[in-house]
């Protein structure tokens, strides 16, 4: 039966004329779907709102807020390529994926709850690029 081992959350988990590896692929790529669109959103949801808390929870000026949030764009990109050319391959997408959302979610916890200027910004220009950087590619 095909739609015994495959995950309840998979949409096409009683369809029975699909082979086991193609519905297994379908299954992963719907979950690779959904979690794009978390960290998508997430990371939109950073662009409309990272330069007003920056100001008004760390006393950052406008123009510091705004370099630190290009930086955080430029970094992010820069480990996008690194792991979309290098780490992708050896890990597996899905695996990459799940990693990246989890390391998203430490790190905008992190961000909402810290009250120093310091490790906002370590979380800003260090991890959360690299957690960008996984869900990038």
């Amino acid at each position: 039966q095909f739609g015994s081992s495959l995950s309840p959350i998979c949409p096409f988990s009683s369809v029975s004329s699909r082979s086991a590896l193609s519905m297994a692929l379908t299954c992963g790529a719907w979950l690779i779907c959904f979690l794009n669109y978390f960290a998508s959103y997430a990371n939109h949801m950073m662009a409309v709102i990272f330069v007003i808390y920056a100001t008004d929870e760390f006393g950052l000026s406008d123009v510091e807020a705004g370099v630190l949030y290009g930086w955080w764009g430029i970094l992010s990109s820069l480990w996008s390529g690194f792991f979309g050319f290098f780490v992708i391959d050896r890990v597996g997408v899905k695996r990459l994926t799940v990693v990246g959302i989890i390391t998203l979610c430490i790190n905008r916890i992190i961000l909402g709850f810290t009250q120093s200027e310091s490790i906002m910004r370590f979380v800003v220009l260090v991890s959360s690029p690299i957690s960008e950087g996984i869900l990038g590619p």
